[in-house]
This record gives C-alpha cells, structure tokens and sequence, in this order.
C-alpha cells in the first residue's frame, strides 16, 4: 500500500543460509516481521531497525538451527527484549551461549592481515532492547491487513 508518496516499510530480505546452512526460518520470520512492524510504526524513518535473530537462536529463544518456535520466539521477547542487528550480526550458528557477549558485542578488527579478522570483541551491558507488548494470531488475508493497518 502506499502511504504518503512511500512505497514499502518493510525491511530488507534475509538469507538464512548465508553464511552457511542454518534452519533459523523461525527466528528469520520472527525477527522480520517485528522489524517491518517497528518500520511503520515509525514512519520508515530512518534508520531502519532490524531485530537480531542470531540472538534468538544463541539464547535458545524458541529454538536452534534445527528449527524452531516462533510463539515461544514472541514470549521470550515479550519477557527479555531483543536487540537490533547492530548488537549481534547474523552466524547461522548455534553458539551455545546466552552471556552478555553472545546477545551484544562490539569487535574491532586487529592492526595487520593476521589479526584483521576476528580482532578482538567485548560485551556491551547497555543497550536498546525491543519488546513486544502482546502477540496472538488471525487468519486470512483481510483480518491480516486490518491488524497490521491498526497495530503497525
């Protein structure tokens, strides 16, 4: 629909396969679908916010990369917050791990090409967290338009 001369608020197309194999759909849709829900309750202003997935499947939020629940996905955020994409890039890895260092980092390359990559990384302990106030479910084209048009 266009709304006011913009054309889409939705965010960008994910690959959950990049960089390697990872059945992360759950977490992918989860995280895309708040993302473009934030977008139009903002307008589309910029700059776009993108929740992180690889938070999800590294605190076991609703599942792993063999799989997942979304509904357990919304419950975990609802309690929890998540961070955008900035905080935590994507892996499509299971880390194992939910500490500070695995929902938010910050790296920083090293001096030469042998150090370049992974650099270092430390945990940053502030940072925005998303929320979601309450999730259910509709079904059908219409009943979908009218909750996203009502609720962003």
């Amino acid at each position: 629909r266009n709304v006011s001369g913009v054309t889409s608020y939705t965010t960008w197309d994910k690959n959950q396969h990049i960089p390697q194999y990872c059945g992360s759909c759950w977490a992918q849709a989860v995280t895309s679908m708040l993302s473009d829900r934030i977008s139009i309750q903002r307008n589309g202003t910029w700059p776009p916010i993108n929740l992180a997935p690889q938070v999800l499947i590294n605190c076991e939020y609703g599942g792993d990369c063999e799989g997942g629940d979304p509904d357990q996905a919304l419950s975990k955020i609802q309690r929890h917050g998540l961070p955008d994409q900035t905080c935590q890039a994507y892996l499509a890895h299971d880390v194992g791990k939910c500490d500070a260092m695995h929902r938010c980092e910050e790296c920083f390359g090293g001096n030469t090409s042998e150090t370049l990559w992974p650099g270092t990384c430390h945990a940053i302990r502030k940072y925005k967290k998303w929320y979601v106030s309450d999730f259910g479910s509709v079904t059908g084209a219409e009943d979908m338009k009218k909750e996203i048009f009502v609720n962003g």
